[in-house]
């Protein structure tokens, strides 16, 4: 299923605006204006946020220490030409260009087939393209070849699985990938998973988790708390949750679609406030 975010953001924002005529804001015109608006705005943050690429390149001299600051034997074993397109693909991602990216990620692959983290960024990539069949089959490769282990496979599948409407069996699996590696792009999947439930407690404490642990990832908590608050009706939390974050990512590839969708945000807050 792919998902027109940018028609829906435009249409948030004209159902967030509508003249209110002579009725009042209780009338059942009004009312299913509103929950249009509603379900536009939530719609629009939760499919606009993909986790950004891990930017762990493999073209150095030697090779990639891991997280513990040591060179595996896995990555001596990485062959030069593969690592050179997995950077060349994660070059394409940070300058937005998921498609030019895919190609360079096939590359990598086609030198090194066991190169989990290429399938990953190849995840992301798709997942930013909306072709998420695509990015489920490359997050599920990344998790077999790394027998598992690789926790930002796990937040890729779920989030994927949750774009093809399947937040159940997306829960699982991103509280697996924690289990992993306490992350702030994992807490937000799992904020993503937990506003698709309905459970929005639980979703914003994992929200707020992701900020707590700060760091690479954390501000997109505030996608998150967006669509919380925009479920709670509290559009006005909505709108500052977004102003926050575009002050902090002011170069979002997204940005006048987030701005839009915060607009309306603040129109739906003051026709309420007007209303009462």
């Amino acid at each position: 299923m792919k998902y027109e975010v940018h028609s829906h953001a435009s249409a948030a924002y004209m159902a967030a605006g509508a003249h209110p005529t002579k009725h009042k804001f209780g009338d059942e015109a009004r009312k299913k204006t509103v929950q249009l608006a509603v379900a536009c705005l939530i719609l629009c943050i939760l499919y606009l946020w993909v986790p950004a690429a891990r930017s762990q390149t493999f073209d150095r001299t030697a090779s990639t220490p891991d997280s513990s600051g040591t060179v595996s034997v896995r990555q001596l074993r990485i062959p030069a030409k593969a690592r050179q397109a997995y950077d060349r693909g994660l070059q394409h991602l940070s300058k937005q260009d998921p498609a030019g990216s895919v190609s360079e990620f096939d590359k990598a692959l086609e030198k090194w087939p066991d190169f989990y983290e290429a399938y990953y960024e190849r995840g992301i990539a798709e997942l930013q393209l909306r072709h998420h069949g695509d990015a489920l089959e490359s997050f599920q490769r990344a998790i077999d070849l790394s027998g598992g282990r690789y926790a930002p496979a796990s937040f890729g599948y779920a989030l994927a699985l949750v774009r093809a409407g399947n937040p159940h069996d997306a829960e699982a699996i991103v509280r697996r990938g924690l289990e992993l590696a306490s992350t702030p792009d994992g807490h937000v999947v799992l904020s993503v998973v937990l506003i698709e439930l309905h459970r929005l407690d639980e979703a914003e404490k994992s929200a707020r988790e992701a900020l707590l642990l700060g760091g690479r990832g954390s501000n997109q908590a505030y996608h998150a708390l967006a669509g919380i608050h925009a479920e709670k009706g509290d559009y006005r939390a909505e709108a500052q949750d977004l102003q926050t974050y575009l002050k902090l990512e002011p170069a979002d590839a997204d940005r006048q679609r987030l701005t839009e969708i915060r607009e309306a945000a603040l129109i739906l807050a003051n026709n309420i406030s007007k209303s009462k």
